[in-house]
């Protein structure tokens, strides 16, 4: 069935998407819950959402929080929209940086006060400050003091601090890691803090929408004022201009300069009065003489004056408005201008007023110059006055629409941080606009409406206390919740693992109350008293006991002190056990129960007797083996002797002898040789059955061993006029094994094939190789052949299949050693035969494992014969002494000096050092081996080879010969050829001495 659930992707990119929705609108809602103090909002929630988001999941989310944050500042490109972009980017990166990898290792959990100040305190801290940076540098990019951007920074670092200590753990009730820690955690601390953050942004609001209504209406009331106090200095103005003109009007214009100044004097005094000006009416007629008058007073520039003499008519800026106050009316204004080389904030403009007489002509005009910055300016007894004036003339032939107040006011817009009042004033015909503003910040400060700020920041604080409670309480509550889940769940695995082991444990365990009843028990002790659960219950673990008679065993009270008891079984049998009891005391010593461990000892015994028939029979096995090998020592120095010197009596007196002697003598050799063999192979035979056989892994050439293994037989073939046919396979050059026994598995393989064969029959020795790797070698006859039932029977010790009725020598046992050497060299020895058709005797063995080191052979030595050289035999056996005498005397180089024990053997070699030495081990006083490594540590002697001689051929002792320094190890009976060869072969690298 399809899962439910959403692909990865499409979950991903609904994600990106339910989180920019959700920034843009926490930011674009936040301003409704704002303080009037900078448009700053005491709680800032969507803060909380994006460092929790970026904790939750990382760089991966941060467009969809950028976005959102745009999306909420309305896609705009000002430095207010900048800045709410960047405070969102560097809480992302506060809390991806701090809290991502503790969330997505799933080691956010706030469970204790430690974790809640190291995973969301400081957090808080970092990114409020972070992201209130933007904001207050964008408050100073436009133009407020450092006080204010101050401010700010700290207002904004609150509202942050706030919305992500109250909002962030809400959201990581919903997604944070681990699931099931956090999901449990939804209704103490999620809903707890949803009311929380809901509360204190009502509370926000309501007092943010209060303290800005206390603050419009005291900035309402201080505008009203300050545009009254413009009015009336305008006012003002005008009732100077009407009190020159009535005084001017009772004259009829008849006054002199001096009376004019001093009618104009006090009106100077008046706010935004500069100049006063009288102009008379002249005729053209009578226009020379009046020129010609005040052409001493014309440049002059004092604040009252009595001109004449000078058209205004002709003045283009001043002709429209002398036109309207010809025309009738009260006073007249002209338009604003800056006078040439002023300053820019030196605007003026002049107010005219005609004096109409009696007859309805107009004797003059009185004029004033107003200064619009003294008429708008505020008291200079006034200690603050923040508030922006903007005075703009709304006239059409304005040439400058700005009066007074900052470059810009005329055309800038109504801001969000700015209260505004504007008000129209009628002044001299002319339509003003009076603009009053005063930064919102300002309004707050100066008016104490600081009641959101009283009630958010303690809401804060509360609320973070709140969280903190919250967390610490609902994550000490899940950890001891854990904790004891997890202690139950090891309660619940060590109850059952100790009742497993109870259950299932092969010892006895009885829990008993200090009466002796029992209170419990396995089942491997109800085994063993035969009895269930239910009836032990019942019953006190003194009716199990048996009372042994103290006549009868009279260690029994030894065993009971050591706790060995004896158990009646249910059926009445008898049970050895052995006890072992621990008693459970409670806090004031008092013994509550007793735990006793029972052990069966019927099994223990019954071992130990075992034990005790292996070691005997291992004693026996050792007895046999050593009584086998002392048997063929001793059966070897008299066949040494039997051997010896009929080989001598053959070789040098064989042709003088009578037919039938010679006869006689070729069959005592025969008997001895056959009997030499049967020791042989009974040696062998036992070291293999007791496992004690010491094989060697070697690399043997596989066609020199069996070339060398038929030239054993090869004298017996042409007796029995055998052919031996040699089919080897060039793929198999090598086998693995050791090279002494292998040559005598295949020495014992065709000498049964030459000994079973038919006379003129044939003898096929093939090999090849085999997959593993391994190598065949087969060896066929053309013989007799068996029937299956004797090749049932072939390999058993001693079984010669009634071929002994064909008067061929044998033992029964050579097959069988085969086999086994076979085997233990990781090979197989199988037989296939057909009666009246012949026996294929196939020998499988290991091939070199690849790279193996050939074994180093021993180079060819030079066919010229050596001359003069010293031997010294260390031999006790004058026997065998005298046979050893014989054998050399076929060497007559050799001079032969024989010393009949161990250290007297040294001496000798010690005072004229021999070129080899022949070395007996059973010596009287001193072992042979010991005799050697004498010789090998003397620098004298160390370099001289040693030849043993011993009738103890026990591969231990031939080992231990090798291995301790002997070039060769030669066994009784010694055979003639083999002697020889082994001392030429020794004695032709020693330098010749005449």
């Amino acid at each position: 069935m399809p899962s439910a659930r959403l692909p990865l992707s499409l979950r991903r990119a609904l994600l990106q998407v339910l989180l920019a929705l959700a920034t843009a609108l926490l930011v674009r809602v936040t301003p409704q819950f704002a303080s009037p103090v900078g448009a700053m909002a005491a709680i800032a929630p969507a803060a909380g959402l994006v460092l929790a988001a970026a904790a939750a999941w990382g760089w991966r989310v941060w467009p969809a929080l950028l976005l959102g944050a745009w999306a909420g500042a309305g896609f705009g490109f000002d430095l207010r929209d900048g800045a709410a972009i960047a405070a969102t980017g560097l809480h992302a990166a506060v809390g991806t940086w701090l809290l991502h990898r503790r969330h997505r290792e799933g080691r956010l959990l706030l469970e204790s006060t430690r974790d809640f100040f190291r995973d969301l305190l400081r957090p808080t801290l970092l990114a409020g400050v972070a992201g209130a940076l933007p904001a207050a540098g964008a408050a100073a990019a436009g133009g407020v003091t450092l006080q204010a951007a101050g401010l700010t920074l700290l207002l904004q670092t609150g509202a942050a601090a706030g919305g992500i200590v109250l909002c962030a753990p809400i959201v990581w009730t919903l997604c944070a890691h681990p699931r099931a820690h956090w999901r449990a955690r939804r209704a103490q601390v999620g809903l707890s803090l949803v009311m929380s953050v809901l509360a204190l942004t009502a509370a926000s609001v309501v007092l943010a929408r209060w303290d800005l209504g206390h603050a419009r209406e005291t900035f309402d009331e201080e505008a009203h004022a300050r545009a009254a106090t413009i009015q009336l200095r305008l006012r003002g103005v005008a009732d100077g201009i009407g009190a020159l003109h009535g005084a001017m009007l009772i004259a009829e214009g008849r006054v002199s300069t001096e009376q004019f100044q001093a009618l104009a004097m006090p009106w100077l005094n008046v706010a935004g009065i500069r100049e006063l000006t009288w102009f008379d009416r002249v005729d053209r007629a009578g226009i020379d003489a009046v020129v010609l008058r005040h052409r001493a007073t014309s440049g002059s520039d004092a604040p009252v004056a009595h001109r004449s003499g000078l058209n205004l008519l002709s003045v283009p800026e001043l002709r429209p408005t002398l036109l309207r106050a010809l025309g009738g009316g009260p006073e007249r204004a002209s338009p604003a201008y800056r006078p040439p080389g002023a300053e820019e904030s030196v605007v003026r403009l002049s107010i005219w007023r005609p004096l109409r007489l009696g007859d309805g002509n107009v004797g003059g005009l009185v004029g004033a110059v107003i200064d619009l910055e003294s008429l708008f300016a505020s008291d200079a007894g006034r200690p603050r006055d923040d508030l922006t004036v903007c005075a703009i003339d709304v006239e059409g032939d304005a040439a400058l629409r700005r009066l007074f107040g900052p470059p810009g006011c005329d055309t800038s817009d109504a801001a969000d941080s700015l209260l505004r009042r504007a008000e129209s004033i009628e002044f001299g015909g002319r339509r003003w606009l009076l603009r009053l503003e005063r930064p919102l910040i300002d309004a707050m400060r100066d008016g104490g409406h600081w009641k959101v700020w009283l009630v958010s920041g303690p809401g804060l604080v509360g609320g973070a206390l709140l969280a903190a409670l919250l967390l610490t309480m609902t994550g000490v509550a899940q950890r001891e919740a854990r904790e004891r889940r997890h202690a139950e769940r090891a309660a619940a695995i060590n109850e059952h693992e100790l009742r497993s082991i109870f259950d299932t444990v092969s010892a006895g365990l009885v829990q008993t109350a200090p009466d002796g009843r029992i209170l419990n028990a396995n089942p491997a002790y109800c085994r063993m008293t035969g009895y269930t659960l239910d009836e032990l219950r019942l019953m006190n673990v003194s009716q199990l006991a048996a009372v042994a008679d103290p006549g009868h065993d009279a260690t029994a009270a030894e065993r009971a002190a050591a706790g060995q008891l004896h158990y009646r079984h249910r059926s009445g049998r008898i049970v050895p056990v052995s006890v072992s009891v621990r008693t459970v005391r409670d806090a004031d010593g008092r013994e509550v129960h007793a735990v006793g461990t029972v052990q069966d000892l019927s099994e223990t015994i019954r071992l130990r007797e075992l034990e005790r028939e292996s070691e005997r029979a291992e004693a026996a096995n050792r007895a046999k083996s050593e009584f086998v090998a002392r048997m063929g020592h001793e059966l070897r120095t008299p066949l040494n002797a039997i051997l010896g010197f009929a080989q001598l009596l053959d070789n040098h007196a064989g042709a003088q002898l009578q037919p039938s002697w010679r006869e006689w003598l070729t069959r005592i050799q025969q008997a001895g040789w056959h009997l030499l063999a049967m020791i042989n192979d009974v040696l062998d035979l036992s070291r293999v059955e007791a496992g004690t056989l010491a094989l060697h892994d070697q690399r043997i050439d596989l066609r020199e061993a069996i070339e060398a293994s038929v030239a054993m037989v090869e004298e017996a073939a042409q007796r029995r006029h055998v052919t031996i046919v040699r089919d080897l396979s060039d793929s198999a050059p090598q086998v693995r094994g050791d090279a002494v026994r292998v040559r005598q598995v295949l020495i014992n393989l065709l000498s049964n094939a030459v000994k079973y064969n038919r006379e003129g029959g044939h003898v096929l020795v093939c090999s090849r190789a085999l997959d593993g790797p391994r190598v065949e070698i087969e060896v066929a006859d053309t013989g007799l052949g068996m029937t299956a039932e004797q090749i049932e029977r072939l390999f058993q010790p001693f079984n010669r299949l009634g071929r002994e009725r064909l008067g061929v020598e044998g033992t029964g046992i050579g097959l069988v050693i085969a086999k086994r050497l076979a085997e233990l060299m990781g090979g197989s020895l199988q037989v296939h035969s057909q009666p009246g058709k012949g026996s294929v005797f196939t020998l499988t063995l290991p091939a070199p494992r690849k790279g193996a080191q050939a074994d180093t052979l021993p180079a060819e030595v030079d066919d010229e014969l050596y001359s003069g050289r010293r031997v010294l035999y260390i031999e006790d056996n004058d026997t065998n002494a005298e046979l050893m005498r014989g054998m050399l005397a076929n060497r007559p180089q050799i001079e032969l000096t024989v010393v009949g024990n161990g250290r007297d053997g040294l001496a000798a070699a010690r005072a004229r050092p021999p070129h080899l030495i022949l070395l007996d081990i059973g010596l009287p006083d001193i072992d042979g081996l010991q005799v050697l490594q004498l010789i090998r540590e003397d620098p004298r002697l160390s370099r001289v080879p040693v030849i043993v001689v011993s009738a103890d051929a026990s591969d231990d002792r031939v080992d231990a010969a090798l291995t301790g320094g002997a070039s060769e190890f030669l066994a009784k009976p010694l055979n003639l050829r083999a002697l020889l060869r082994a001392v030429d072969q020794q004695l032709e690298i020693r330098h010749t001495v005449f």
